[in-house]
């Protein structure tokens, strides 16, 4: 009768043994799995980031520049820009610029990071000099999937100078 019962706790010893082992095991790989998504979203900002910055020296041909030109947004999430303003003329000039959305475009929100605002502060770039500024791209989570646009227009490089960067925004 003992070895019945040793052999009934033997069993269900083993069992609980597997169903943690499985737990911890199943546990494992969705830590690994969501470890891997947020290196991989990671990377991607990095090298858009980085191929911002490599095309900001090497395509500063116009007053205004952004960079990149287009993006992908996961809905809830942020990303970053780059816009340059190069002063091309022969005296020294104070840039300022101003970014809007679209009126329907309501749950997308960029703004300048130095101001948390829609304008940028005022800078006074010598001649030939250039300065870049980030411009945050916000999708709220309750938002639209879409193309959207932000505008991005520049004053005191002379007149009508602005640009615009597409944002697919994806599920």
């Amino acid at each position: 009768m003992d070895n019945k019962k040793g052999a009934i706790e033997m069993s269900m010893t083993t069992i609980i043994v597997i169903v943690l082992g499985v737990t911890l095991l199943i546990l494992g790989l969705v830590f690994v799995q969501f470890i891997f998504k947020k290196t991989t979203e990671l990377a991607e900002g990095a090298f858009e980031r980085a191929e911002g910055k490599i095309s900001d020296f090497s395509q500063i041909s116009k007053e205004l520049t952004i960079s990149p030109e287009r993006i992908d947004l996961e809905k809830g999430n942020t990303k970053i820009v780059s816009v340059t303003i190069a002063n091309f003329k022969e005296k020294n000039i104070n840039a300022k610029l101003t970014v809007s959305t679209k009126s329907k475009d309501d749950d997308l929100i960029c703004l300048f990071e130095e101001t948390e605002s829609d304008e940028s502060d005022d800078h006074p770039l010598p001649s030939g000099e250039f300065r870049t500024l980030n411009l945050r791209i916000e999708s709220k989570d309750d938002g639209t999937i879409g193309n959207k646009v932000c505008k991005i227009v520049a004053s005191g490089l002379g007149e009508g100078i602005q640009d615009t960067i597409s944002i697919k925004v994806v599920a």
